[in-house]
């Protein structure tokens, strides 16, 4: 046990106390090498980690990948019975929308060529309603005729000029039905929704949900011939061909969020833009372009989990001082993808160095488990415990005594041991000081000496003591130890 007490004006002391069958095993073997043999996954190369070493009084940081993938451009029909797309030229880049938002946007020739599987389903007749929706940017156009998309010459086709956005059709009388749509000065250079109906009955005209009109000259009433042998094309009109084998009228703009929908019910010939749009649930979408670009610093084929456990095997979120601390990054494969034993990394970054690390995978090969330790427990000594000595085991003396000057009754050996911190002892200074120092030879003092007994043996462990001070606190200067 320790003791503590407080000798008053001169002196605070502390003082210590001193088995299964062979043949199921084969069964189970062979079904493995079965599985195995048809597992089509791509092996993942070992990966590169990064992480963030512990900092005491800092929060915990998950694990990053320094890796990447490249993802190659997509460009298809994702409807139903998926048309068949073909061009030499498709190109699908980033870009932005008006309002800066991503968008992928896709330029070239395209082709669903009669004997392509499903593109048959293009080919849209008699009094079956058709909406036919997509964004389109380009830089301004002559006043010839630039080709869109459609089947063109003979079905149905949308194209632009300098002035104006036409949509036309073939009737069954051979006669030619259009709607236009005049473009404004600002139009140029912009994203633009285009949305083109054919009603059953008419055909209607929407640039950015305002709606053109008949074309002067052109029968309003419409009912779509049938011809299979027309070829759909997207960019390009594929009877326009000039003598070289290059076509007219290629549009060099871009497209995006092409999307086609038919049957259902019909829609009204007065049927405004929102009307058209909110029926579109109730149509089968018969084409939707699917249009990605290539991107070389695409996410890895993995992802990465992490956790923070300390020498217990508790989770933390904060680190401290002298801990070990284990990181654990869990990395998944995507699908298609699985991890190996040449999976297995031997170190990850931190910092600016590579520590080791253990590297474990599951044996269906969907996971990777990567471990260190950061640091090690360091012990910390316990504080010890005191218990207070009373003012009745100290017995206090000295070899100068000032029993004159002091107010109070201050002066007298026993104030500094009384366990009262607003009485204290003084050496004699009235009325003569007999109190001798010499700081260089300390064998020459005389009379500055204050002596401590104990009621009892202590192991003494620590003395502290409290210098002369006022009543607010305020150390005078007087009542030093020199020497113990």
């Amino acid at each position: 046990m320790k003791f503590k007490q407080v000798l008053a004006g001169l002196l605070v002391g502390t003082m210590v106390v001193t088995s299964a069958p062979v043949s199921g095993l084969g069964a189970l073997s062979a079904l493995a090498a079965s599985e195995e043999a048809t597992d089509s996954r791509v092996n993942l190369a070992a990966p590169n980690i990064s992480a963030t070493a512990p900092v005491a009084g800092e929060s915990t940081d998950d694990a990053v990948t320094l890796d990447h993938s490249t993802t190659a451009q997509v460009f298809k029909d994702t409807a139903e019975n998926p048309a068949t797309l073909t061009s030499e030229n498709v190109a699908v880049t980033k870009d932005a929308d008006n309002d800066g938002n991503d968008i992928q946007a896709f330029s070239g020739q395209i082709t669903a060529a009669n004997d392509g599987e499903n593109n048959s389903k293009l080919s849209v007749t008699g009094d079956t309603p058709m909406v036919m929706k997509f964004r389109m940017k380009t830089d301004a156009v002559d006043s010839s005729d630039t080709y869109l998309m459609g089947k063109m010459d003979n079905q149905y086709g949308i194209q632009i000029n300098s002035s104006k956005i036409a949509f036309y059709s073939c009737n069954s009388d051979n006669s030619w039905p259009e709607v236009n749509f005049a473009v404004p000065d600002d139009f140029w250079g912009k994203w633009h929704e285009v949305v083109a109906v054919y009603t059953g009955s008419s055909m209607k005209l929407f640039v950015d949900g305002k709606e053109g009109s008949v074309t002067s000259g052109r029968p309003s009433a419409a009912k779509w011939s049938s011809f299979d042998n027309s070829t759909f094309t997207m960019g390009y009109n594929v009877a326009k061909q000039n003598s070289d084998g290059s076509y007219k009228g290629v549009y060099n703009g871009k497209f995006a969020d092409v999307a086609f929908y038919s049957g259902g019910d019909a829609i009204a010939s007065d049927a405004s833009y929102d009307t058209v749009m909110a029926s579109l649930e109730n149509r089968t979408q018969i084409l939707n372009i699917d249009a990605e670009a290539a991107n070389e610093n695409a996410a890895p084929n993995y992802t990465v989990a992490t956790a923070w456990t300390d020498s217990k095997g508790d989770a933390v979120t904060t680190f401290e001082e002298d801990k070990a601390y284990t990181l654990t990054a869990t990395l998944t494969a995507k699908a298609g993808y699985k991890f190996t034993e040449e999976s297995k990394p031997a170190t990850i970054k931190v910092g600016e160095e590579n520590v080791e690390v253990n590297a474990v995978v599951s044996d269906d090969g969907n996971t990777m488990t990567l471990t260190h330790t950061f640091g090690e427990d360091k012990e910390i000594p316990p504080t010890e415990e005191y218990t207070a000595l009373p003012a009745s085991a100290l017995t206090g003396t000295a070899d100068s005594i000032e029993t004159q000057g002091e107010k109070n009754g201050n002066g007298p050996a026993e104030k500094a041991t009384d366990g009262d911190k607003t009485t204290f002892w003084h050496s004699q200074y009235n009325p003569s000081n007999n109190v001798i120092l010499n700081q260089e030879d300390p064998t020459q003092n005389q009379n500055n000496n204050y002596y401590v007994k104990l009621d009892t043996t202590y192991t003494v462990s620590a003395v502290t003591y409290i210098p002369g001070t006022k009543a607010d606190g305020t150390v005078t200067g007087n009542g030093y130890i020199t020497k113990m």
